[in-house]
C-alpha cells in the first residue's frame, strides 16, 4: 500500500548550517539553543489536510537518504509553532532530530495526502511494521480460539 502511493519528492527541511544563496530566507534558526535551521515551509504549505510525512537522514550531501520516521497526521495550522513542532513534537524524536544535527547530517521529509478513500486505510497502517512491511508477513498471529490442547 505504501510503496505504491502517491509520494511527493523529498526536499531538505531540516540542516546543520545556514544555507545560502538565493533560498536563504526560505530558512530560520531553531528555536532555542537548538542545532541547525529548519525550512520555513515544507510540502508546499500544505498542512490542513490528512497526510502521512517521512523523515530520512542523509550523512553526506549526494549519499543514500535512510528512512527513519513516519508520522501520520490529520492536518493542523501553523496558529501556534512551526511544522516541526507539530510533527518532530515527540521529546525521543527531538532528541535523535538534534543528536543527527549535532553529526553534521541533514534531514529530508516527503509526504502522501491522504485523500477521503484512504483516510479509512489509516487504520489499517497499525498493521505495517516499519519500513513498509506486513506484520503477517513477519510473523503469524494465532488466536487463542485457535489454540487446542492436546492431551
Amino acid at each position: 500500500m505504501l510503496n505504491d502511493a502517491p509520494w511527493s519528492r523529498w526536499q531538505l527541511a531540516i540542516t546543520p548550517e545556514s544555507p545560502e544563496g538565493e533560498e536563504s530566507h526560505l530558512w530560520q534558526k531553531r528555536k532555542g539553543d537548538l542545532t541547525g535551521y529548519r525550512k520555513t515551509e515544507i510540502c508546499n504549505g500544505q498542512y490542513q489536510k490528512p497526510a502521512l510525512y517521512e523523515f530520512a537522514v542523509q550523512t553526506h550531501e549526494h549519499c543514500k537518504r535512510y528512512d527513519v520516521y513516519c508520522k501520520c497526521n490529520k492536518g493542523f495550522t501553523l496558529d501556534k509553532g512551526s511544522w516541526e513542532s507539530r510533527l518532530l513534537n515527540n521529546t525521543d524524536v527531538r532528541n535523535e532530530v538534534e543528536d543527527v544535527l549535532q553529526k553534521g547530517c541533514r534531514i529530508f521529509v516527503k509526504h502522501f495526502p491522504l485523500i477521503k478513500t484512504s483516510t479509512n486505510k489509516m487504520a489499517d497502517l497499525d498493521h505495517y511494521d516499519y519500513a513498509h512491511v506486513e506484520m503477517s508477513k513477519k510473523r503469524e498471529r494465532v488466536s487463542p480460539r485457535q489454540l487446542q490442547v492436546l492431551n
